[in-house]
């Protein structure tokens, strides 16, 4: 359903970053509908698209085979002469057989697949200016995270819970999207997710585990006395999380993720966000912004995400609309409007905005989907509906 934060980050910078050294007009096609679902980037001036994906090595051929059939059956070839593939990670050197197109579009792997590495050779040849873009890009979408040098300023529970609710989730996002049980279902693609699920772990989930300790060793006067046997929990399961990783054989079964922690945690964030109303000025001014901007009618809208827990360093917002658009022609003009609402969003809020477009044949789709959502937020106008 397309939930993963850091995936769809993921395609919105490579988008800026293809166009930026190799000249190109790509715009992410997640937000348009499932015509383009066989890919993920798409540049209608110059008839080419990009498949963005983290699939492992091993897996490449049987990725690239998988979309490029998805490609025919869909018809994209009316719309795209090119295919072309970028791997967030090392590629296949070599293959042995051609892959098949059905004859719709020439397809050349040693010329239309990609990783990072290639787009880093072709920066010598970009001039000064185009450099400084590049390294506005990286400042500007990509955030690293350190050590603070400087303590936080934390003076209540409320203020607490959103320090670490960011952690929580990042690390909810490593275990759906690479944890054992994430539905691998062939042995090749079992073993690499248990591959990335090590990494995960060591990377991801230990360092987050650790500040998270630290905001409850440092803040701990600040915990309620009936969410400090939970918060208990919390430290024996961050203690024997690392004591497995640390050794394998070591099980932290009797000391899982205390899923009342979470939810405190989230409860308390979304309170705190609603009593400051944040997000009804989004509300507001997303409103404002579609009736003045575009002729669309929007029969449905729902903002949902991190926004809903809070105005955190690196929250961003998640807003699902349901339109009139019957034809593809509609939406193509739409994906035009969505990227200036976006920035505009951008320059008013400091935060970046996703947009999910539903036309109205998806409307059972656009319902399963908020079905399954926990926090959601609908637009007071339509409430009604």
């Amino acid at each position: 359903m397309r939930l993963f934060d850091q995936n769809i980050v993921a395609e919105s910078f490579s988008a800026e970053l293809l166009n930026l050294v190799y000249g190109y007009e790509l715009i992410n096609l997640n937000s348009i509908n499932n015509t383009y679902a066989a890919t993920d980037l798409g540049d209608f001036a110059n008839r080419l698209c990009f498949q963005v994906t983290y699939t492992g090595k091993q897996n490449h051929r049987t990725k690239i085979q998988d979309s490029l059939n998805k490609f025919v059956i869909l018809g994209m070839h009316r719309d795209f002469d090119r295919c072309c593939f970028l791997f967030l990670g090392p590629k296949q050197k070599t293959y042995s057989t051609p892959f098949e197109t059905n004859g719709k579009i020439p397809f050349d792997p040693y010329k239309d697949v990609f990783n990072l590495e290639d787009i880093v050779k072709k920066l010598p040849n970009l001039t000064d200016s185009q450099l400084d873009d590049l390294v506005t890009l990286v400042e500007s979408k990509l955030q690293f995270q350190g050590i603070n040098s400087s303590p936080l300023s934390i003076n209540n529970f409320s203020e607490l819970a959103q320090e670490i609710w960011p952690l929580i989730a990042n690390n909810g996002r490593a275990f759906t999207s690479f944890g054992p049980n994430s539905g691998a279902d062939t042995a090749a693609n079992l073993r690499w997710d248990l591959e990335l699920w090590e990494n995960a772990k060591v990377e991801i989930i230990l360092p987050n585990n650790r500040k998270i300790l630290q905001l409850i060793t440092d803040h701990g006067n600040l915990i309620p006395d009936r969410y400090r046997a939970v918060f208990d929990k919390m430290i024996a399961h961050i203690y024997a999380f690392e004591k497995h990783c640390e050794d394998p054989t070591f099980s932290y079964t009797d000391h899982q993720f205390p899923t009342l922690f979470g939810k405190i945690i989230d409860e308390t964030c979304v309170r705190e966000e609603r009593r400051k109303g944040n997000v009804a000025q989004y509300e507001k001014w997303l409103s404002e912004w579609f009736q003045e901007s575009t002729e669309v009618k929007i029969l449905d809208a729902y903002i949902v995400g991190s926004a809903l827990r809070g105005h955190f360093a690196g929250a961003d917002v998640d807003l699902f609309i349901l339109t009139g658009i019957n034809t593809t022609e509609e939406s193509k003009a739409l994906v035009s409007t969505t990227e200036n609402l976006k920035e505009d969003f951008l320059l008013k809020f400091g935060k970046p905005l996703h947009v999910m477009v539903f036309s109205v044949s998806e409307k059972g789709e656009y319902y399963n989907f908020l079905e399954n959502v926990s926090r959601k937020k609908q637009f007071s106008q339509f409430k009604a509906a």
